[in-house]
């Protein structure tokens, strides 16, 4: 009888401690599988970035640029004649968007025809001013020919670096132009370049 009693409580303690380490088993997993999925949840909130950015338009609501949040969206002072202009006197990059009507132009005039007229305005601007060749460029959805120049500004003395694009619609051209310090185009030309392709006409 006592073996019997023996046997029975044996039997009945294996019986609890696999019942013990079956549930330390199945705590222990789920408590890996929730640590997995926090971890990838936070890998995919730092995969996809915030977008900070914030829409400049124009006074007359004709024009916009998309700019970072940390930008003067209305920078009247770099270049008093534009439709807009936008900022960053911290890193020196700068944008502005000048509308020109073509009714005050003689018909059928290019756009190669325009910016060989305009380039007597950015030349006054520079000593010893440098011209690249120019290539097509589309901007907004529309055709045109983008134009690099570089000199030293008479007014600061600082050597600048511009990119200059003309594109035109059925009534308007369009010069969208970003320009910054010639020392700071490695750090500020991708930004300058993302902001000259959100030009939009709007209206």
């Amino acid at each position: 009888m006592k073996n019997k009693t023996l046997i029975t409580t044996i039997i009945i303690v294996i019986i609890v401690i696999v019942a013990a380490v079956i549930y330390l088993f199945y705590k222990n997993s789920n408590k890996q599988s929730a640590t997995g999925n926090t971890t990838s949840n936070i890998a995919t909130e730092d995969e996809s970035p915030t977008d900070d950015n914030i829409t400049a338009t124009s006074a007359d609501g004709s024009v916009s640029l998309s700019v970072p949040s940390t930008w003067n969206a209305n920078d009247t002072s770099i270049w008093p004649t534009a439709n807009l202009g936008v900022s960053n006197a911290d890193s020196h990059e700068y944008v502005i968007i000048i509308k020109k009507p073509k009714s005050a132009y003689a018909a059928g005039l290019t756009v190669d025809q325009f910016i060989a007229g305009a380039k007597p305005v950015y030349e006054a601007l520079l000593t010893s001013p440098v011209w690249g060749q120019s290539s097509p460029s589309i901007l907004g959805g529309l055709d045109g020919k983008e134009i690099s120049l570089n000199g030293t500004s008479k007014k600061s003395g600082e050597s600048l670096q511009y990119w200059i694009n003309v594109v035109e619609d059925s009534s308007n051209f369009y010069q969208v132009v970003g320009y910054t310090y010639a020392i700071q185009v490695d750090a500020n030309q991708s930004t300058i370049e993302d902001i000259l392709n959100s030009f939009k006409v709007r209206s």
